[in-house]
């Protein structure tokens, strides 16, 4: 289970952090994207649509409009198709260039295609021996890629950044400078699955470990703070979900449920304190979006998957909707677009009422465990 801890770890993180890329276990967090100005103060670069995991701002939302309202029963418009290999990765989008990476047999494949064809633009191989690792849940690689200045990042299946092995004791997190890929710290000793969020103007990285959730200094790795969460399995693999109002909300599987933690500063200190919990939504490892005050998140462990919505301030479940299985999903103009895990995309409308699927079309034939990208309509 220990093996099958950390390949389902690496399955959703990648997020931004400080100066540095940070590891966590094979897990990557970047710093905000700079942007290079001209003598007038302009921006001279476009940055990217989609540079991580969750978008632009690690949430899963697009601020995009026109979206369509139904679509015709073949599904949206098909541009183009083509076949790789294995994986989990998401796709990043950078200025008409995709950004993925699969694995063929013993070798991961980072791989950018042009957006407008799919025609390969560049790839990058490299050798992913899977000896020791279990298999069930697909041989990866299971973490999604990363733009940061004109870098792009990648963590493989067997923990590969470039050529560096990372993890063990005192070194559950590391950053690294961007540029030469030095180590600048090292700390902890606990699996996670981190984000960066803000609280009350200081940065902190949020770490959903195996028995807990805490926050530390991106800048050296120190604890801030910390709250128990632990499962039967020692397995917190989905995203955590932070709101302006300071409330964090995690969820996992393996019976232990939901609960939001409410943040705050005091005197150069931050405090955790609990606001609610609740056994009733598991979110496993696809994503949950907050929507005001709502949160949605497919909900079920190992058996049927429910679309649910919950009320972010006080844990009530409001709905469970039963019309798709384990669905990963993204959210603009007011939107859903939802891919279940059987491959059926949906177009859907959530309120505190319930669930309206507009559109749904069977797309791939395959396990679908990739959240979809959206970029413009």
């Amino acid at each position: 289970m220990k093996l099958l801890s950390r390949a389902l770890h690496v399955m959703r993180k990648i997020l931004l952090a400080g100066i540095a890329v940070i590891i966590a276990g094979a897990s990557l967090a970047f710093p905000q994207q700079p942007k290079t100005k001209t003598p007038s103060g302009t921006v001279s670069k476009t940055l990217p649509e989609w540079p991580q995991w969750g978008g632009p701002q690690r949430n899963f939302k697009a601020e995009v409009k026109g979206l369509a309202a139904s679509w015709p029963e073949s599904g949206p418009r098909l541009l183009w198709r083509r076949a790789l290999g294995e994986g989990h990765s998401t796709i990043l989008v950078d200025n008409g260039k995709l950004y993925t990476m699969y694995s063929n047999e013993e070798r991961e494949i980072v791989i950018a295609l042009d957006a407008a064809t799919s025609k390969t633009i560049w790839e990058h191989t490299y050798e992913a021996p899977k000896k020791g690792l279990d298999l069930e849940y697909g041989s990866g690689p299971h973490a999604t890629p990363l733009i940061a200045s004109d870098l792009l990042y990648t963590a493989g299946a067997t923990a590969k950044l470039h050529a560096l092995n990372v993890g063990g004791t005192g070194q559950a997190l590391l950053a690294f400078d961007q540029k030469s890929g030095n180590v600048v710290w090292k700390n902890q000793n606990f699996d996670n699955s981190p984000a960066l969020i803000k609280v009350d103007g200081e940065d902190q990285l949020v770490a959903f470990m195996a028995n807990e959730i805490a926050g530390l200094n991106p800048n050296n790795g120190e604890l801030l703070w910390s709250h128990p969460h632990k499962t039967s399995w020692g397995l917190n693999i989905s995203t955590p979900v932070w709101g302006e109002d300071n409330l964090l909300f995690c969820s996992s599987a393996y019976g232990t449920g939901s609960r939001a933690l409410q943040l705050t500063r005091m005197n150069g200190k931050t405090a955790a304190k609990e606001v609610w919990t609740n056994n009733k939504m598991h979110v496993h490892f696809g994503t949950a979006i907050r929507a005001g005050d709502y949160i949605y998140g497919s909900s079920g462990d190992f058996g049927p998957c429910f679309f649910t919505a919950i009320e972010a301030k006080t844990g009530k479940i409001l709905w469970q909707n039963r019309g798709l299985s384990r669905a990963s999903f993204v959210h603009a103009d007011g939107k859903f677009i939802i891919l279940d895990e059987e491959g059926n995309l949906a177009l859907a409308t959530a309120t505190p009422e319930g669930l309206t699927v507009h559109a749904k079309v069977d797309l791939l034939n395959n396990k679908a465990w990739t959240a979809p990208t959206l970029v413009g309509n």
